[in-house]
């Protein structure tokens, strides 16, 4: 009884699922929102494989402007008009560098190498070093040079501070006359 009852209720609904509008309608609305549902998993899965596209884009250009940023560093560094070699410094303007040419340091390091290294003073110059001071119609870290260049060959008057003295005490000498 059991069984048949079970199989009457069978045959009823796919009796009703075929001939009641109802039915057809909820089966096409249940198929519309599948249909909806994938479409926009579809989409949801190609805008995430287009942001990870986009990010990987990125990434990979911004890795290539940091990597033409590294290169412009290391040709900037690799520029010898911007290295000083008797200071051991390098400079990222022209300015900087002419700056630092100038300045006391800088000389006190062209002296120290002559006195040190024995070095004459064409050579420096012809080397590309500067010994001008900050006047430029002055020649007074020249002639500095020249005389501590001499006073090397033979003629060691005595310390460093001795000649700075002396240096200074020319230098206020010819700012007075």
């Amino acid at each position: 009884r059991r069984r048949q009852y079970n199989e009457g209720v069978r045959f009823l609904v796919a009796f009703v699922k075929r001939r009641d509008q109802r039915w057809k309608q909820h089966v096409a609305e249940r198929e519309r929102l599948r249909e909806e549902r994938e479409l926009q998993e579809r989409e949801d899965r190609a805008r995430r494989e287009q942001e990870r596209k986009e990010a990987r884009r990125k990434a990979k250009l911004e890795e290539q402007q940091e990597q033409e940023h590294q290169e412009e560093e290391d040709a900037w560094w690799e520029e010898d008009e911007l290295y000083c070699p008797v200071c051991d410094k390098r400079f990222r303007s022209k300015g900087a560098y002419g700056d630092h040419e100038r300045g006391k340091k800088h000389l006190d390091g062209v002296l120290r190498l002559i006195e040190e290294e024995g070095l004459d003073v064409d050579d420096l110059l012809s080397a590309g070093l500067r010994l001008e001071s900050d006047d430029d119609d002055d020649d007074e870290t020249v002639e500095a040079a020249e005389e501590t260049a001499e006073e090397k060959g033979g003629n060691t008057e005595g310390s460093t501070k001795e000649k700075k003295k002396k240096e200074k005490k020319e230098k206020k000498k010819r700012r007075a006359s």
